[in-house]
């Protein structure tokens, strides 16, 4: 459920920026395809993997894989603005808690 919120939220923010960037509906509509394009062509087989292996191990790897971006894109945002002191776990550990 609450990763399903975050794709909402990340699809949200990624035609918002494409609009801003373009100001082109055109390029929205490129962008969405681009988006359905996978998941209807890899439906088919996806559906025919569930079928046949155990779809709790197949969950938890899915979720695990789909993770590793979300897990190193603070790292990679901060490359781009130039901080270098940013560490992707500083990004994840709670407020109010600091090693300085």
């Amino acid at each position: 459920m609450i990763a399903s919120v975050g794709q909402f939220v990340r699809e949200v923010a990624l035609y918002w920026l494409a609009y801003e960037i373009t100001g082109s509906a055109w390029a929205l509509g490129i962008l969405g395809f681009c988006e359905a394009a996978p998941r209807l062509l890899l439906g088919v087989v996806g559906g025919v993997i569930v079928d046949r292996y155990n779809r709790l191990r197949l969950l938890i790897g899915i979720q695990f894989f789909c993770a590793i971006p979300i897990r190193r894109q603070p790292r990679v945002g901060a490359d781009f603005a130039g901080l270098d002191q940013l560490d992707g776990v500083d990004v994840f550990a709670p407020a109010g808690k600091s090693d300085e």
